[in-house]
């Protein structure tokens, strides 16, 4: 039962989404009118699509954009797409689930989104001194991580995010109690899974394994090591892990050490785990529900929340 519900809910993650008409809020920046360059890439590791604007008139601001626990490049593509248009050069970058990554989300090397950086950095079309990274669920999860090591990102966007790196997902093997990513080949430290009954949501197994606030020993992600803006989108009807009361340890972790940069926290009270992402039809909202919150308040959040963190992006990586 547990499988067949997170199956039903990465497939709801994994959820194309489209603006819904009329047109949305006008974003910050001017959005580019051309279909934009796609450059597939497939080296020292990497499987991952670099989106160019066709617009493109030297370096531009550069944003990392990671899916979530759907796996693939699927989400990434999608959300990279959308930020193209507002001229960015993204990297959508899979992380596994497909050719050359791992198959499941155990012991991901966090070294896959340090080569994304790398690369990034690298390219001419990218400004390397303005470069971001966005990520949603498990994405976000990655997106702190790398934000903690790596000093060149400036701005980091995690939607329904987590304070902790949990244990990994894999479908094929229940009895893998293994950490979600590696560093250097070995594991990195993790809150398990606590054994308990399963009460068909797979929020509660989450609940009943995070650990009292300031008891996170080395699975907390060292935000506080973080040189560049955040902002946070959460979800207080999260159906799938507690993103607002990780979030709020997030923030008072931040500032119990002093921490130099903004950041921002955006919690939705009603909406669920679907919050972060382009402004969606009633159709779509709905469909988003089944990761918690209600129709009207997932869709009142994306759309709320889609131009500040445009704005958030445009304020951080352009100026």
């Amino acid at each position: 039962m547990v499988r067949t519900f997170l199956v039903l809910a990465l497939l709801s993650m994994a959820l194309p989404v489209q603006a819904q008409p009329p047109s949305p809020p006008q974003p910050v920046a001017a959005a580019a009118t051309a279909e934009p360059q796609v450059i597939e890439v497939r080296e020292n590791g990497l499987y991952a699509r670099l989106i160019i604007p066709a617009d493109l008139e030297g370096p531009r601001p550069a944003i990392i954009a990671l899916g979530g626990s759907e796996g693939g490049i699927a989400s990434a593509d999608r959300l990279g797409r959308r930020l193209a248009a507002q001229g960015y050069v993204v990297l959508a970058t899979a992380y596994f689930a497909e050719e050359g990554l791992p198959k499941a989300l155990i012991e991901v090397p966090v070294e896959t989104f340090e080569r994304a950086l790398d690369y990034l950095k690298a390219r001419p079309e990218a400004d390397p001194g303005r470069i971001g990274v966005i990520g949603g669920s498990k994405g976000a999860e990655a997106a702190l991580l790398l934000a903690s090591r790596r000093p060149e990102i400036r701005a980091v966007v995690a939607g329904v995010p987590s304070n902790v790196v949990w244990q990994g997902i894999d479908f094929s093997d229940w009895s893998q109690v293994k950490s979600s990513w590696s560093l250097a080949g070995q594991p990195v430290a993790f809150v398990p899974y606590a054994p308990g009954p399963f009460s068909g949501r797979i929020r509660d197994v989450y609940d009943r394994s995070m650990p009292a606030e300031g008891q996170e020993g080395e699975a907390a992600i060292p935000v506080e090591r973080i040189d560049a803006d955040v902002m946070l989108v959460s979800a207080g009807q999260d159906g799938l892990w507690p993103s607002t009361p990780m979030s709020e340890r997030i923030g008072r972790r931040l500032k119990a050490n002093g921490f130099r940069f903004r950041f921002e926290h955006l919690a939705y009270p009603d909406a669920g785990h679907g919050v972060m992402g382009a402004p969606v039809s009633a159709e779509q909202a709905a469909q988003l529900a089944r990761l918690g919150g209600t129709p009207e308040a997932n869709m009142a959040a994306r759309a709320d929340a889609w131009p500040k963190i445009l704005a958030f992006l445009d304020e951080t990586l352009r100026h």
